[in-house]
């Protein structure tokens, strides 16, 4: 049963690595490029809370970010922040957060990274 339970784990664990990345959207210079997973978008009335993963090709780093976006009210909370130590969510999780049930969600900008994100999940 011990031997299951770890199998499990780890074929979960895994899944990551093969799930759904759509590119969306990168920095000016490419240094930061934004993915979303296509395969965890979830509507619910006008919120929308999918998986985003990003690449900060300066630092070597990645982060993987659940997001939600008011798509009426053009307001996104992360819900969950997990930055890995190399590119594509590998390596060793160098940090990893949950919001506040009290944050108060941001404003999405015209023309900005969020903005490509919400009009990506929301036209979906």
């Amino acid at each position: 049963m011990k031997y299951l339970y770890l199998l499990l784990i780890t074929i979960s664990l895994n899944s990551y690595s093969y799930e759904d990345w759509t590119h969306v959207v990168s920095s000016q210079n490419d240094d930061f490029i934004y993915f979303v997973n296509n395969k965890t978008i979830k509507k619910d009335g006008t919120k929308v809370r999918f998986w985003s993963k990003m690449n900060n090709m300066m630092e070597n780093k990645s982060v993987r970010t659940l997001i939600q976006i008011d798509c009426k009210n053009e307001t996104y909370v992360p819900l969950r922040t997990t930055i890995f130590s190399d590119l594509n969510l590998n390596g060793p999780i160098q940090f990893d957060t949950t919001a506040s049930p009290k944050y108060i969600p941001d404003f999405i900008p015209p023309n900005t990274i969020n903005f490509y994100l919400m009009d990506h999940v929301c036209k979906r």
